[in-house]
Formats: structure tokens, sequence, C-alpha cells
């Protein structure tokens, strides 16, 4: 153990024996078994975050694609985790959004949406049906359903109709766009699709053939292009063929395609997309957070004069970009960011962007004893969370590290932290005014994947413990100086860490009067515990066997530091003996304690999508004293807070990027 952590002990020892319990344990004794009075849950108050940012009721949630309509100056994205479609018009010359187009596609589950649009409709294409909206009044005007599996990303929008292609067969589905009737089959192959003054193309991925296709989608072959590999992405303009092979760009002469093409140099690393407007093609990157693919380099585009071949200027965006639509006429580009839930549009004449939010998210937080709650915000902003004071409801963005997927307070050090997952760094804030006052780095590598962190916090001995699952580590670092104490290997099992996604896949609690820590890992169903006060040696393996309780969120596993309880779904275990006690009375995890008033808090998580989630309040040997319904339709299980001191529960939602607060009143 650290020198400076063993004096932060030292000082930590003298306050209490100053104060006079004389063991850590002594701050932890048992209350009462429960309340003497009747307690009843009761729902106080909602706050939409969205409202805080001046956004419409509703929520569009993991940005994936964007679709631009210049006839009406109007642009749509979709998220892949709500149904509604983010609507965005030119408010005070900045593109805002406005609305959000009501659909029910996809309400409660995970939906790539790829979008089309164009003369006032917007098509809305999911792996089994397509659906046709009007633009303007957003009314359902048609549908279509697949027979055959399609893929999505072949979607092609021509002047009368939409082409979509099959994968079973390698055919050709086409629907007349005022109606989506299916009009034409025909078969195609392996191609890239694209447009040449109205009409379309198609260039063969084995053969190199490009063929050309009148309106009745007969063909007829055009010439053959030479290259080794596949193009990542082909635009047309001017009678030239822009081809993106390889993260090198080549032009080809269109009515002379034996000639050589010509390559331009200097464009951004690792390139995977183009876009065409009428004076410009831009070049495009996927990285986003850096991935390791290009070091330091975390997205951006190069901007080509269509005249000049040159150049003319490079813009980095932290952000992958993974989708994006142009406006053709006014050289306007609109590119997703996915890792920040927004979308950048660039007039690329003068290079001047606007990165706007299409919503928000609530996935967890803190109450400081001045009332103020702090948000993460990681798939609603990337690098942002919020603070919202319920004292006057002011409301601030404020900016710490990349995807902040835990967050502790310590109402002695007045201070807030939050693990900045792909930063690798835990930024230090201010609980009294959200100043950004340090950050402590981890000394591992950057998180890369979307295995998604968590931290537990030690507020006793004053020890944060971030979780990086991809690494399958936990890092002990000291609160107060910022050093890290250990970075703890966890017990190996046979698994690809840098495969394991989503969260709850290695998560952490303590034991804070034997500075004990708790670590469970979801794949081989294990807790693994270690002892802080001997280096973190690993001293007991539980391996558990009842997993209906357990839910792959971080409440599944919390410690009762009062009545030494270690709780791991529906399993009770002695936190001095890590032996195994009995199954919670709820068969899900308690995940909070009021230990003045003698009650534990549990929830029924909802095992289809039609059931509500239940708020469970019990007295400490968990016999039930009430529950309440909660939210319905909620893609992501809710997360929770107590504050003790107002006997109020806090849930977040993350999907609606809601806080719900609910009175715990005792008579």
């Amino acid at each position: 153990m650290k020198k400076i952590h063993i004096i932060n002990l030292l000082i930590l020892l003298i306050l209490i024996i100053g104060c006079m319990p004389t063991t850590i344990k002594d701050l932890y004794e048992a209350g009462p078994e429960g309340p003497t009075g009747k307690v009843t849950l009761e729902l106080n108050q909602i706050y939409s975050m969205n409202s805080f940012l001046g956004l419409p009721d509703s929520n569009a949630l993991k940005m994936y694609d964007v679709c631009y309509d210049e006839s009406i100056d109007q642009a749509y994205s979709a998220g892949i985790m709500t149904s509604d479609i983010a609507v965005y018009e030119k408010v005070d010359e900045t593109y805002k959004v406005v609305d959000y187009l009501p659909t029910e596609i996809g309400i409660g589950e995970f939906e790539l949406k790829y979008l089309l649009c164009g003369e006032g409709s917007l098509y809305i294409i999911v792996e089994d049906a397509m659906y046709g909206y009007d633009g303007i009044t957003f009314e359902l005007m048609n549908s279509f359903h697949f027979k055959k599996e399609i893929s999505l990303a072949s979607a092609y929008l021509d002047n009368e109709n939409i082409i979509i292609s099959t994968i079973e067969n390698n055919t050709n589905i086409v629907l007349d766009k005022t109606n989506l009737n299916q009009i034409n089959e025909f078969e195609l192959g392996l191609t890239t699709k694209f447009s040449v003054e109205g009409s379309m193309y198609s260039l063969g991925i084995e053969d190199h053939d490009i063929y050309s296709y009148d309106e009745n989608y007969d063909k007829e072959y055009y010439g053959s292009i030479d290259f080794s590999t596949k193009p990542d992405s082909i635009i047309y303009s001017n009678n030239e063929l822009w081809m993106l092979i390889k993260g090198k760009l080549m032009i080809y002469d269109f009515e002379n395609l034996d000639e050589k093409p010509i390559a331009v140099n200097g464009i951004v690393p690792d390139p995977n997309d183009l876009y065409v407007t009428k004076d410009y093609v831009v070049v495009v990157t996927e990285n986003g957070f850096d991935d390791g693919t290009i070091e330091n380099y975390k997205g951006g585009f190069s901007v080509i004069s269509i005249e000049t071949k040159e150049v003319l200027y490079e813009t980095e965006i932290v952000s992958k970009h993974k989708r994006g639509s142009v406006g053709f006429e006014d050289n306007l580009l609109f590119l997703t960011n996915n890792d920040y839930n927004s979308i950048t549009i660039i007039d690329l004449e003068s290079g001047e962007y606007d990165i706007i939010s299409q919503g928000s998210s609530v996935e967890g937080g803190i109450i400081t004893k001045e009332g103020k709650l702090f948000l993460r915000n990681r798939l609603g902003g990337g690098d942002k969370i919020f603070m919202l004071d319920l004292n006057d409801n002011s409301f601030e963005e404020l900016e710490v590290g990349g995807w902040p997927v835990g967050i502790a307070y310590d109402p002695d050090l007045d201070q807030v932290f939050t693990f900045d997952f792909l930063a690798s760094e835990i930024s230090v804030l201010n609980s009294l005014t959200g100043e950004k006052i340090d950050e402590f780095e981890l000394g591992v590598p950057e998180g890369e994947t979307d295995g998604i962190g968590i931290m537990s916090y030690d507020y006793t001995n004053k020890i944060l413990y971030p979780v990086i699952p991809e690494q399958n580590v936990v890092v002990a670092i000291d609160a107060v100086s910022g050093e890290v104490i250990k970075v703890i290997d966890v017990e190996e099992y046979d698994v690809n860490y840098e495969d394991l996604g989503g969260p709850g896949v290695l998560i952490s609690a303590t034991y804070e009067p034997e500075m004990k820590l708790y670590v469970y890992a979801n794949v081989p169903k294990m807790v693994y515990v270690y002892d802080g006060l001997n280096d973190y040696q690993l001293v007991e393996e539980i391996s558990i066997d009842k997993n209906k309780g357990l839910v792959d969120f971080p409440y599944s596993l919390f410690v009762d530091n009062f009545h030494d309880k270690m709780y791991i779904g529906e399993n009770v275990y002695d936190a001095t003996t890590d032996e195994y006690l009995r199954d919670t009375t709820t068969e899900y995890s308690v995940f909070a304690v009021d230990n003045d008033d003698g009650l534990l808090f549990s929830v029924k998580v909802k095992e289809q999508d039609n059931e509500l989630e239940r708020l469970i309040v019990m007295n400490t040997n968990m016999e039930q004293l009430d529950a309440i319904d909660m939210a319905s339709n909620q893609y992501v299980k809710s997360r929770f807070t107590y504050d003790p001191n107002s006997n109020k529960m806090y849930v977040f939602y993350m999907v609606s990027s809601e806080v719900w607060v609910y009175d715990v009143l005792i008579e």
C-alpha cells in the first residue's frame, strides 16, 4: 500500500478517535429493525432533462442515422433506443430540434433505423418493414413489410422509386415511393449503387463491371474499372467517378474508365465514406473516440474542391461518424455524431459548423447534501453530465471526460467524482459549484469497447474503484491525493474481454469496516473478494448459482455496511464471513438502505415489455412495508439513489432522460 494512502488513513483514524467511535465499524452501528409507523411510497416529482435543455417533449437516444430534405429545409435523425424521430428546422439561422415525429417503431427494443427523405416525405427502414411519413404533418401514409431478409444499408432513393437489396438471392425490390407498393424485382448481384444525373448505376464488387439501368431496371453494360479491393464509398460528380479504396481517394474519368485515375493526397486518416454537393466532395472518417486505429486521431473530415481537386481544409471532430446526408445546392453536410447523440451541420463553403443534440440521457446520479443532483449523460452527451439544483431548478451542463460511466459523491470533501471510461481518468468536481478542479489518471489504457465500466466508492477509507471490463481490472485510487494504490487484476475467465458489451459485465462494491472489495464477473457468475488491508489479495471466490434476480445492471451488487450484508441479485451473504445466508423476499437485489429508519429498498424488475417495474420498501428483516409501480416502456431498467436525510428516492430513466422522485413517508 502506498505511503500517501497510509497517511490518509492515519488522518482519518485521528478524526474518528476525536469524534468517539473507536473503530470504523462503530461508524456503521446498526439502527432500528424498522419504523414503528406506517410507511408509504408516493411519487413527488418528475424532472425531464430535455425540458431543461430547451428540447420538445419526448426524446431520441443513441444516434444512428440522419437525413436532410432540401426541398423543405428540414432534417431528421433517428436513435437506436427510442422510437421517435428528431425533427430539425432552421431557427434564427441555426438548426434546432423543433419537434419529435412519433412512431411505434422499436418501442422497448434496440432497433436500427435507416432514413431516406425527399420532397416532403420521410421513409424509415427497419429489419422487417418500411414506413412512409408525411414530413410536414408527421402522418403515417403507408408501409411495406418485407417477406425476404434485406440489406438495410442498401436502400436507394431514385426519382420515383425506392430500391432495396435482399440478402437471400441478391435480388432488388422496387417500391413506388408514393404508396410503397412493390412494382418490380430484378437481379443485381453484389454491387454498389450510385447515381449519375438522376439515373441508377451499379458497380460490381467482384467483376468490377459498371451497368446503367433504365426506368424498367433493365441493365446495360457501361464499362469496367480495374481495382484490387472493394471500394468503401463511390460518388459521381461532373462526369467523374470518385472512389475511396483502402484509405486512398481516386478520381476516374467516367467517359474514359481505362485512363489512369487521379489520386487526391492529404485527406483524413482512415477514411470510410464520401459525400458530394454541388461544389465539394467530403471525405469522412468513422474513428470516433480513439479506438487504436489511428493513434490520437478521433474523427473528422476533409473538404475537396470538385473543380480544382485540392483539399481545401480538414476539420477534426471527436466523434464516430457513421451516417450522413447533404444539402446539394446549399453545400451543406449533416453528419451523425454517434458517440455524442448529436449531429454536426457543416457549411462546406465557410467551414463553419454547429453541433446539435437530438436528445439526452440520465444513466444514474447522486444527490448532494445541498440538494444538487449530478447526473450522468453518457449516451446523451459523450463527455457531459448535468447539475440540477433542486432548490431553484437551475441547470447546467458540465464537461468531464469521454463516457462518464460512474459517479460518486463525498460530502466530507464536497467533491463529486466521475469515472470517464474512454479517457481513462476520473474527473473531480466541486460539488458546490460544479467546477472541475482536478483529474486523476488511472494509469491503464483508455477504454475502447462497449463493455461499460462502473465505479464504486469506499466513503470511509476514501478509495475510488473504477472498473474496466475489457481489461478485466479494477483500479484502487486514493480519492484525496489521486494516487493509484493498486491495479487489481481480476481472476481470469474464458472469454475475450474486448468482445464484452453492455453494462454489468464487471461490477464492484465495498464492505467498508474491513476495507473489503467485492467484484462480480457476469460471464462466470463469480464474486471475487479482495482484502484491501492486505494489498488486495484475493481471499474468497463465491460461485453464484441462483440467477433469477441477478440482472446485469450496477444495482445487482450491493453492500449494506450497517447490517453486514452483501447482496448479489436474490442472494444474501454475510459480509464478515462471506457465507450464504438466505434469499431476498423480492427475488431481486436490495440496492439501498436507510439505517436511521430501518429501511431496505428493492425493485422487482419487469420480465415482459408490458410489465411495470415495482419499487419495494422493506424493514431490515425484509418484510415488505409498501410497493409502488413505476414507469413503463423503459428499454433500459431504472437506476437509483436514495437520500436518507430527506427520505427521497431518486429513480433515473436513461431512455426517457427523466428523474422520478418518490417520497418515503413515515407516520
